[in-house]
C-alpha cells in the first residue's frame, strides 16, 4: 500500500512526486525554480527518466515553470475513532505509522513525541478508514484537471 504525502504534479499522465531540488533555499535562483520529479519503479520506464536503483523510482529534474499543475497530498485515517495522519506502511509487519500534533490524545493513546509531533505504529486492523485529501501546492501552479478533493483509500 503507498501512502502519499507531500507535494505532487501530474506529468505524463502519471501522478508523481515533487521534491525540493538538492541545494533549494540557497539563493540561487536557478536551483531554487528547479525540482525532482519522480514514480515508482513499477510503473515502467518513462523518456527522460534516469532510474535511481537506491529508492527504486525513476527521477527528472525540471523547471517549475515546465510543470503545469502541482497539488499536496496528506494520508488520513480514523484509529480508535479519531483522525490521524497516516505518514508509513510497513508491509512486513502489516503497520502503519501515525502521526498528531494534539498532545492530550497523543498521551491518551501512548504516542511517542517528536520536535513536531507524536508518532505511533499501529497494527493495520485497527485502521478503520484510509483517505487522500488533497488540495493547492505552495508552487502556486493550478491544480491537475478533474483532481478530486478526497479519495478513499480503504
Amino acid at each position: 500500500m503507498e501512502i502519499r504525502n507531500g507535494t505532487y504534479t501530474l506529468y505524463n499522465n502519471t501522478h508523481m512526486l515533487v521534491r525540493e531540488y538538492y541545494g533549494h533555499g540557497i539563493s540561487d535562483p536557478d536551483i531554487d525554480n528547479m525540482r525532482e520529479i519522480s514514480y515508482a519503479k513499477k510503473l515502467g520506464y518513462i523518456k527522460g527518466f534516469t532510474l535511481d536503483e537506491k529508492e527504486g523510482r525513476y527521477c527528472k529534474s525540471i523547471k517549475i515553470a515546465d510543470m503545469s499543475n502541482a497539488y499536496e497530498v496528506e494520508t488520513r485515517g480514523r484509529y480508535k475513532g479519531q483522525e490521524f495522519i497516516i505518514f508509513g506502511y510497513r508491509a512486513r509487519s502489516n503497520v502503519f505509522g501515525i502521526m498528531t500534533r494534539d498532545e492530550k490524545l497523543a498521551s491518551r493513546l501512548g504516542f511517542i513525541s517528536l520536535s513536531d509531533g507524536f508518532i505511533l505504529e499501529v497494527d493495520a486492523a485497527d485502521v478503520d478508514e484510509i483517505w487522500e485529501v488533497r488540495g493547492k501546492s505552495k508552487l502556486g501552479l493550478p491544480l491537475p484537471q478533474g483532481l478530486k478533493e478526497k479519495v478513499i483509500i480503504l
